[in-house]
C-alpha cells in the first residue's frame, strides 16, 4: 500500500504532536515541515527519524509533487487561506482545530469544488477524567 508523503505547516505544540503520529502509521510519513521561523532539516530529521524538508516559503512546499498531504498546524487565523491554497495544489488535508474562524471563511474553504472530492472527519480525544474510570 502507498505511503502518502506528508508535509506539516506551522511548527508548534500541534505539529509536535502531528509528526510522531503520523511516523507511527503504516500510510504516511512526514517529510516536510513549512514554519516561519529558522528550522534545521538535519536536527528535525534527527529528532523525528526521518528525513524531513524546511520550508520557510508555503507555496514551495505545495508546489512538490512529493508531498501529497498536509496537515495544517498553524495559527487559527491562517487555517482558511492554507487550507485552500493547499486544496488547489492538489493535496489531501489533515486540519487541526479550529477549521476557521468564522462562517465567511468556512463558506470559502467549503467553496467552488469543482475536482475536489470532500470528506470530512472528526476525532475525539479521550483525556483523562476522574468521572471516567471503572
Amino acid at each position: 500500500m502507498k505511503k502518502f508523503n506528508v508535509g506539516i505547516i506551522g511548527y508548534g505544540w500541534a505539529a509536535t504532536a502531528h509528526i510522531p503520529a503520523i511516523n507511527a502509521t503504516t500510510l504516511g510519513q512526514v517529510t516536510a515541515v513549512c514554519s516561519t521561523r529558522p528550522l534545521d532539516s538535519a536536527e528535525l530529521s534527527t529528532q523525528y527519524g526521518s528525513g524531513i524538508a524546511v520550508y520557510n516559503d508555503l507555496d514551495e512546499m505545495l508546489a512538490n509533487p512529493g508531498i501529497h498531504a498536509v496537515s495544517i498546524c498553524s495559527y487559527p487565523a491562517s487555517h482558511s487561506t492554507q487550507t485552500i491554497k493547499a486544496a488547489k495544489a492538489g493535496k489531501h488535508l489533515i486540519l487541526e482545530k479550529p477549521l476557521c474562524l468564522s462562517a465567511k471563511d468556512l463558506r470559502r474553504e467549503a467553496g467552488p469544488r469543482e475536482n475536489l472530492r470532500l470528506f470530512r472527519g472528526a476525532l475525539l480525544q479521550s483525556v483523562y477524567h476522574h468521572q471516567s474510570r471503572d
